[in-house]
């Protein structure tokens, strides 16, 4: 796996480090070849840069540096909230100043990683009580710090300060096992599953013996790559470690399936640890439900809901602490109200969505969403029932309420939803684009929400993804991806939108465009037959085609015709030309190398390398640029036309791919074309003989 280059504050805004970071290591290589991929100075060394320009900075204010004094830990043009979070880290710190690892801990709870780094490296060159800080402090320091950059997924950071832990000449500084913990959890975060998997073989040939800590954070760095055959392996190489499997080892396992929709095995893994004496919480219930979703199996997702009630009532009636309180939390309330969607159970979400709002739950975006839908099945298969108009309205307006909460809280009008869009941006952000496509579809967008949307959303995205690449460079500038990665997608309203902004929407209904929705179809229905069987029915494909698919099942359609520019003008033919008529592209990685740097994807909740834009525009740009370098330095510059339809809505990172293909091939007409992912469900059921 490779990393982008973290630029020096000289030349980024948003830079923090002094020095330039790279890393491009392979998931076999230890942790002194990671180093020395790193190509790094001392972080040390780039957070006391940082403090020296803190330091003369404030020296011309009449200021002094955080670490010099109890003055506010703030980088200058921070933000109200994050300069609140900064005077909160600097309470707690003053409380504990004695230490410097407790104060960098107390950093790293409050978001504050810059500040960490800073102290760390006060703390490597500032004597305590007139002593040197002993060795495991220095050790204490430096796990604290790779604990805060692991907290605010700084994952490259967290592997740099290790290497500097290893190539310190006091043996007793060297990594221990928190130390690992630490950086194999920031792996996790960033959804690096290969490095996560690297260190804790390093661990061993270390002679560092892993905890249960250390293989919770491996497996959960598996489930978040979809990784489930590792996470399985990993779980079974527990026991030969002497450790016993705990309740978040079989939740990241149980996570990992679901998101492939294996619930056979889930059931399976839920057996084995009643047989461990393990006790399913809320989470690993939830885990199996969402499985049996995804995998087409509502009904038994219902059995194991109705079965976590029973558990529930029985735990209370034995236990003299029984609160009382509700018995799902929020996450398994979502479950819950969208295993109702297949069956047309509105009644059933109703009551969940009346229980979410009688407890400490508040009906999400994703809630409204699901018994809507639960609604429209139950009309759908029962047409002559009585409509239910009025309940999709009052369903239709809790949404919008909740897409204007979580759009007030981003603005900072409502005090009560910050936490929910602070905590996690990228699903606060799906949430309103979901709510704006639903009431859209329903002719219920109104004016308001749409200009609330595009202000807060839509604009900031665009004119990110519009600013040029820096001086020299072709890849996405650093200072771009904060404002990219803060959403997942702009939805299909939005999307539509950006594609005519930036000159790649396909514009009127062509021939093109039937061809490529007939491939991306039969493309789509021999993938579903390959796993339920030759001679599947409809719906049994219909379940190998769930409602929300993964990246891993989508496809695009693509066909270009390509050359040399100005030949007519120079008197010749092209001297190189490339032609498809149309091909379908799967999910998948591209190997090559150089791609990784011209087309970079974005990191946004998870690896979005693989997905199928991006691996279609690989594939194209590898094939111009080696005919372009065969033809020699006379050869002119690429031209010609690619045509990309997508079966799915484009994420941002697709997005991005769009716009920096576009500036790698400027004579290049790119022109891309997408159907929502229900409509390509409907295309391809209805395919089938």
């Amino acid at each position: 796996p490779s990393a982008s280059c973290f630029q020096s504050s000289g030349a980024s805004p948003t830079s923090t480090l002094g020095s330039a970071v790279m890393l491009r290591a392979s998931c076999t290589a230890t942790s002194r070849q990671l180093g020395r991929k790193l190509r790094l100075r001392s972080c040390g060394g780039a957070a006391a840069e940082e403090e020296a320009r803190w330091r003369s900075q404030g020296a011309a204010s009449g200021g002094s540096s955080p670490a010099a004094s109890s003055s506010r830990v703030v980088l200058p043009g921070r933000s109200a909230a994050e300069t609140e979070v900064a005077e909160a880290a600097e309470v707690a710190s003053s409380a504990i100043a004695e230490s410097p690892s407790a104060r960098i801990a107390a950093l790293g709870r409050n978001g504050a990683w810059r500040e960490a780094l800073v102290e760390l490296a006060a703390a490597r060159r500032s004597p305590l009580d007139g002593r040197s800080i002993e060795a495991d402090e220095q050790r204490r320091c430096a796990n604290a710090a790779m604990s805060a950059c692991e907290r605010s997924r700084q994952w490259e950071r967290s592997l740099a300060i290790l290497h500097e832990l290893w190539e310190d000449s006091d043996v007793q500084c060297r990594p221990n096992v928190v130390s690992y913990n630490a950086a194999i959890t920031g792996c996790a975060r960033g959804s690096r599953w290969q490095l996560s998997e690297t260190l804790l073989d390093e661990m061993r040939s270390r002679h560092l013996t892993p905890e249960i800590l250390t293989y919770n954070a491996t497996l959960n760095s598996y489930e978040k790559g979809s990784k489930w055959q590792q996470c399985l392996g990993l779980l079974r190489s527990m026991s030969g470690a002497a450790l016993d499997p705990d309740v978040h080892s079989y939740g990241a396992v149980l996570a990992a399936l679901a998101r492939g929709g294996d619930w056979q095995r889930g059931l399976e893994c839920m057996e084995e640890m009643r047989q461990r004496s393990v006790v399913l919480d809320l989470l690993s219930y939830s885990s199996l439900m969402n499985a049996c979703l995804r995998g087409g199996a509502w009904e038994h997702g219902l059995q194991l809901l109705a079965e976590l009630r029973r558990s529930a009532a029985s735990a209370a009636a034995t236990s003299a602490e029984a609160s009382g309180g509700p018995v799902l939390d929020q996450i398994t309330f979502e479950n819950a109200l969208a295993l109702c969607r297949p069956g047309g159970l509105w009644e059933s979400a109703v009551s969940l969505l009346d229980e979410m709002r009688a407890g400490s739950c508040q009906p999400s975006v994703a809630s409204y969403v699901s018994a809507l839908r639960a609604c429209e099945q139950h009309e759908a298969l029962e047409p002559s029932s009585e409509p239910l108009a009025a309940l999709k309205a009052s369903l239709l307006s809790g949404m919008r309420a909740s897409a204007v909460r979580l759009l007030s809280a981003k603005f900072g009008e409502d005090a009560a939803g910050a936490d929910d869009w602070r905590g996690s941006p990228e699903s606060a952000g799906v949430h309103v684009v979901v709510a704006l496509d639903t009431l859209h579809r329903h002719g219920r967008l109104d004016a308001a929400l749409e200009a609330m949307v595009r202000a807060g959303i839509y604009e900031p995205f665009m004119e990110a993804l519009r600013r040029p690449p820096q001086t020299g460079s072709v890849s996405m500038a650093a200072q771009e991806v904060p404002a990219l990665v803060a959403q997942a997608g702009l939805g299909t309203f939005f999307t539509a939108e950006a594609l005519g902004a930036l000159g790649l929407a396909s514009g009127v209904a062509t021939t093109w465009l039937t061809q490529a929705q007939t491939a991306v179809a039969s493309a789509l229905v021999s993938a579903a037959r390959r796993e339920a069987g030759a001679e599947a029915g409809r719906a049994a494909l219909a379940a190998q085609l769930p409602e929300e698919p993964s990246g891993q099942r989508l496809v695009v359609w693509t066909s270009y015709s390509l050359g040399e520019a100005d030949v007519r003008e120079k008197g010749r033919r092209s001297m190189w030309i490339l032609k498809h008529d149309g091909r379908v592209v799967a999910h998948g990685r591209h190997k090559w190398q150089e791609g990784e740097a011209l087309l970079p994807p974005l990191f946004v909740g998870h690896s979005r390398g693989g997905h199928a834009e991006r691996r279609a525009l690989l594939q194209i740009a590898e094939r111009i640029l080696q005919n372009a370098a065969a033809a020699g330095p006379d050869a002119g510059e690429p031209s010609g036309t690619v045509r990309l339809y997508a079966s799915h809505t484009p994420c941002v990172s697709c997005l991005a791919c769009f716009a920096q293909f576009r500036r790698l091939f400027p004579r290049v007409k790119l022109v891309v074309a997408f159907a929502a992912w229900d409509e390509t469900r409907v295309q391809v059921l209805n395919s089938v003989v």
